[in-house]
């Protein structure tokens, strides 16, 4: 069946002119309204009422049927919301029919919560490998993030702390709010506090003693050395351990430490930041006990000696005083092995020990033990008598030994066991004379010495008097014990005696006896001739003040005893004095006769004149 064209266009148009017109409201989306309304009618409206919050808009979905007839929106319905579905809370949903059907109808939906404990939320604890006890709770700054990694904005949720007023385990937990729900729990680990004031306590020569600050809380603390380069963990500490004594160190030895505090949870241990680094030397190592060994005497001084030990850098003597001990010197290097004590009194006890000490690196001292203590006496000053009248000289168990001549000069010392005697140098020996027989020259300086004759012993009837002076000489000067006959005999053997036969008619030369002295000492001693090194009188004068004497040569001829017929005469120069102005030199003389003479006196200026007309010897002045 065909119809004509124009009537169905104008059938469309006159329809057209009939439908409801439909306005958008675009400043509200999702609002739409008729123009004119339709019968109602009273379509199955399926729809879903309840979302989760995402963050963006939702579209709510829905399902409108007229039977078996489904509603197309925009052609049959129109939909209305009261705002932007995006939080959580109650939106209202309008549906409006259109198209042949009229009627409203509304609906209500909900948003709810998006639940963070249950869609892949997670904290993230800021540095959580830096999070110390400061004295207050602990409170690590934390993000959410949200399943696909973003921040959630921290208006979303609160955060609070457990367990985090000490070092150990802690939580945080995190509890939703606004388009959120529930919570999340994250622990984190408090450290201690590293440990202040770290400091060397003490040292020992194989030890070091470290102290710290307590770090509240830690379960323990663990210290660490450097030596050589290297650090390693040398020891523990308990929680109530501040310090700790690290033996087993080697001596004088720099060592590098710091102190780790840890707290140790389910067998695990979570540690502090380190200490700040001390550094300390151990001890030098304390040397042995000194043994001492033969001490020199003399009237105002005391040489003590002592074997040098291992781990010394010097020495330190002491002096008794009282009660106690001062110190009377330091003999400072490893190899010394004596001491002089100066400035005593003359015939007076003293006691005196030492002890070793070493030095650190750290500047600290270690001694040594002390050693037995040892009592010296002073030597008596040396004193010149002159004997007023003739006397009898007599020996330790005051035997008569010999008789002494008045107008003889001899050196000698009081002696306070025996307050009616003086003690005199004679011969090689010391003899008791009485008091009342001498006077003392007050103004002499003088050395005891006493005097040897040139006869003799195993050798008779010889001149011999260059070895009996270096007898006199050597004995007193460094008591050395020499016999004159021995150093005659070995004259002979090395040929010393270069003017003939010592048994003979001659004797030796200056040169002769510094080899003499020199090689029978087996070069212990060391002679040599100092004649020229200033005028005689000085240089003889500047040795007895040296506390030394000397052996000079003189001429026969101009010797005070002038009933020699010639030749040359060795004397031992040991005191000197000035008289109404001028000096006078006391001299030892090896005399020709069997018996000790007396120290004789000669002017300065006649001596010198004796030495300087010497010819067929070399000028001399002899000392050791």
């Amino acid at each position: 069946m065909s119809f004509p064209l124009m009537p169905i266009i104008a059938a469309m148009i006159s329809l057209s002119t009939a439908l409801p017109q439909i306005q958008y409201h675009a400043a509200e989306p999702h609002v739409y309204s008729l123009v004119s309304e339709l019968q109602d009618v009273q379509p199955d409206i399926t729809i879903q009422t309840e979302y989760t919050y995402t963050g963006s808009l939702i579209t709510p979905e829905y399902t409108i049927t007229d039977g078996e007839i489904t509603l197309t929106e925009g052609v049959d319905f129109l939909v209305q919301t009261d705002k932007e579905i995006i939080n959580v809370g109650e939106y209202t949903l309008t549906f409006t029919y259109i198209g042949g059907r009229s009627g409203t109808v509304t609906k209500t939906v909900n948003v709810i919560p998006m639940d963070i404990s249950e869609t892949g939320f997670h904290i993230e604890i800021n540095d959580p490998l830096n999070i110390y006890y400061n004295n207050s709770p602990a409170r690590p700054q934390l993000t959410v993030k949200t399943p696909d990694g973003t921040e959630l904005p921290a208006e979303n949720y609160s955060v609070s702390y457990s367990n985090n007023n000490e070092p150990g385990q802690a939580w945080a937990t995190v509890t939703a709010s606004g388009n959120y729900t529930g919570s999340l729990t994250e622990n984190f680990i408090i450290r201690p506090a590293p440990s202040a004031d770290i400091t060397v306590k003490k040292t020992g020569s194989d030890y070091i003693t470290l102290s710290w600050s307590v770090s509240p809380g830690a379960s323990g603390y663990e210290i660490y050395k450097k030596y050589d380069g290297k650090w390693n963990k040398t020891a523990e500490a308990n929680a109530d351990e501040l310090s700790k004594k690290l033996s087993k160190r080697r001596a004088n030895t720099e060592y590098g430490f710091y102190v780790l505090a840890y707290k140790e949870i389910d067998g695990e241990r979570y540690y502090s930041p380190q200490s700040e680094t001390v550094y300390a030397y151990t001890n030098a190592a304390k040397p042995a006990k000194v043994t001492l060994g033969k001490t020199d005497v003399d009237t105002d001084k005391v040489t003590i000696k002592w074997k040098t030990v291992k781990n010394a850098v010097g020495y330190r003597i002491y002096r008794k005083s009282g009660s106690g001990w001062v110190k009377a010197g330091t003999a400072v290097g490893k190899s010394k092995s004596s001491y002089t004590v100066k400035g005593l009194k003359e015939d007076t006890a003293y006691k005196f020990k030492v002890r070793a000490y070493s030095k650190g690196e750290n500047g600290v001292t270690v001694w040594g033990d002390y050693c037995s203590p040892i009592s010296v006496t002073t030597n008596p000053a040396d004193k010149l008598y002159y004997f007023k009248k003739t006397t009898s000289a007599y020996d330790s168990s005051f035997k008569k030994r010999a008789t002494i001549n008045s107008g003889s000069y001899y050196s000698g010392h009081y002696d306070k066991k025996y307050p009616d005697y003086v003690v005199i140098n004679y011969m090689n020996s010391n003899y008791y004379v009485k008091k009342n027989a001498v006077s003392e020259r007050k103004n002499a300086k003088i050395l005891q010495t006493g005097t040897v004759g040139q006869l003799g012993g195993r050798i008779v009837g010889r001149s011999a008097c260059g070895p009996t002076a270096v007898a006199i000489l050597c004995n007193w000067q460094k008591s050395a014990g020499w016999n004159k006959d021995d150093l005659i005999e070995y004259s002979e053997k090395h040929a010393l005696n270069d003017q003939g036969s010592l048994r003979g008619s001659g004797g030796m030369t200056a040169p002769k006896m510094i080899k003499l002295i020199n090689g029978y000492s087996g070069g212990k001693f060391s002679a040599k001739n100092i004649y020229g090194s200033g005028s005689t009188s000085s240089v003889l004068k500047k040795q007895i003040d040296n506390k030394k004497r000397a052996i000079v040569v003189v001429q026969y001829t101009s010797y005070p005893v002038t009933h020699y017929a010639s030749g040359t005469h060795f004397l031992v120069i040991c005191g000197y004095e000035y008289i109404d102005g001028s000096l006078y030199f006391y001299y030892a003389d090896p005399y020709y006769g069997s018996g000790g003479r007396s120290l004789l006196r000669i002017r300065s200026d006649t001596l010198s004149t004796s030495m300087n007309m010497v010819a067929i010897e070399p000028r001399c002045i002899i000392v050791v």
